[in-house]
C-alpha cells in the first residue's frame, strides 16, 4: 500500500494533489476491508480473488448512502489499483494471474452495469441545474450591484480594517463579480497572489490604458490551460489597489490576495458569495458553480463556435465539458426554431426533383 501511495503522490505534488491521493487511498482501503472481511492469511493477498464480493460492492456502497456517480469513482480508483497490483505485486502475494483477471473483469462488469444509472443521474443533475437557472439578466443585475457595493465595503474596511465580517463580505462580492464576468472557478480568486496583481500593473498594462490583465497561476486546470486570466478595467483594478493598501496593515503570513483568519486560502468563498447574492436581494441562492454554468450556457446560446471556444478557453474548460456538464437543455424558443427547421425539411423533401 505504501508503494502504491508513493506512486500516486509522484514528484513535487501540490497540496490539492496530496488531498486527492488521500481520498483515493480512503476509497481503496474501504474496498480492501470489504474483500478481507472474515478471511484469514491476509498477507498472501488471496482474499482479492473473490469476484462475487466485488460484484456486490456497488450495492453495498449505495446502501451506505453513496451517490451512483461516487460509486463509479470508487470502481475506477479500485481498477487503477488492480492494474498497479498486477504489474508490481507486493512481496508475499500468492494471488494467481487468473484470480486477478477474474477480479478485474468483475470490476469492469460492475462499472458497465451501473453506467445507465450514472447517465440517468447526470440527466437529473442537469434538470436540477435547469431549475436553478441564472439568467443573463440576473448576471447583469449582479454585476451592477457589485460595482456599487464593493467601493462601499472598501471604504468601510479602510476605517475598520480588522472587521472580519466586512472582509468576508468583500471577498464574497469580488468572487461573485469575477464569476459573473468570466465564469471562473472559485480557485481563481482564492489562489490569487499579491505578486500576480502587482505584475499586472508592472507589465503590458502600463502601455494600454484600457485595463489590466492578471494571470493566476495556481488553479485547478493550470496543466491544461496555463494561467487563468482576468481582464480588469482601471476602476476594477483600483478596488484591488485599495484592498492591498488595507491588506498591508493586516500583515498576513502569505502572499494570497484574500486570506482566512490564519493567513491561508479562503475555503468558504461560495458561502460568502451566496451571502453577497442575498444581500443584493437577488432571487434564488446560486452557488458559484451555478454562475459558471450560466456563463457557459450564455456563451453556447449566443456566440458562434469560434467565439464560444475563446470564451471557454478563458474560463479554463473545454467546450465538450460545457456541453456535458454545464450547458442547459434548449429553451422553448430554441426548440420552436428547431421544430420549424424540421417542418421545412419535410416540406422540402416533398418537392419533386427537377
Amino acid at each position: 500500500m505504501s508503494g502504491y501511495k508513493r506512486h500516486l503522490v509522484g514528484a513535487l505534488p501540490s497540496k490539492k494533489h496530496v488531498e486527492n491521493v488521500r481520498s483515493k487511498m480512503g476509497r481503496l482501503t474501504q474496498f480492501l476491508d470489504r474483500m478481507a472481511e472474515g478471511k484469514s492469511d491476509l498477507g498472501s493477498w488471496k482474499f482479492l480473488d473473490d469476484a462475487d464480493r466485488v460484484m456486490g460492492w456497488p450495492a453495498d456502497l449505495l446502501k451506505k448512502g453513496k451517490k451512483i456517480t461516487t460509486v463509479k469513482v470508487y470502481l475506477v480508483n479500485t481498477g487503477q489499483f488492480l492494474t498497479y497490483f498486477s504489474e508490481t505485486p507486493p512481496e508475499g502475494s500468492r494471488v494467481t494471474k487468473r484470480g486477478l483477471v477474474s477480479v478485474a473483469r468483475a470490476l469492469k462488469s460492475a462499472a458497465s452495469q451501473i453506467s445507465t444509472t450514472v447517465v440517468l443521474h447526470q440527466i437529473q443533475v442537469k434538470d436540477d441545474k435547469e431549475r436553478r437557472t441564472v439568467t443573463p439578466e440576473l448576471l447583469r443585475r449582479c454585476l451592477e450591484r457589485c460595482r456599487t457595493c464593493i467601493p462601499v465595503l472598501l471604504r468601510d474596511l479602510s476605517r475598520r480594517k480588522r472587521d472580519v465580517n466586512l472582509r468576508n463580505q468583500l471577498i464574497g462580492y469580488f468572487g461573485l463579480y469575477v464569476a459573473s464576468l468570466y465564469g471562473h472557478r472559485t480557485g481563481v480568486v482564492s489562489n490569487m497572489r499579491v505578486s500576480e496583481v502587482e505584475e499586472a500593473e508592472q507589465s503590458g498594462s502600463r502601455h494600454d490604458s484600457s485595463g489590466y490583465v492578471i494571470n493566476v497561476r495556481h488553479h485547478k486546470t493550470n496543466r491544461a490551460f496555463g494561467s487563468a486570466q482576468l481582464f480588469l478595467t482601471p476602476e476594477e483594478y483600483g478596488w484591488l489597489r485599495r484592498w492591498m493598501a488595507i491588506r498591508r496593515e493586516l500583515r498576513p503570513d502569505s502572499d494570497l490576495m484574500f486570506f482566512n483568519l490564519n493567513g491561508g486560502p479562503v475555503n468558504k468563498l461560495t458561502s460568502f458569495a451566496r451571502d453577497a447574492w442575498a444581500r443584493m436581494r437577488l432571487p434564488g441562492s446560486p452557488s458559484l458553480t451555478d454562475i459558471r454554468t450560466a456563463v457557459a450556457t450564455m456563451a453556447r446560446n449566443t456566440q458562434c463556435a469560434e467565439v464560444r471556444q475563446r470564451m471557454s478557453q478563458l474560463m479554463c474548460h473545454d467546450t465538450r465539458t460545457a456541453d456535458r456538464f454545464y450547458a442547459m437543455q434548449l429553451t422553448v424558443s430554441q426548440l420552436a426554431d428547431m421544430r420549424r427547421t424540421f417542418d421545412l425539411s419535410r416540406e422540402a423533401d416533398q418537392q419533386p426533383l427537377e
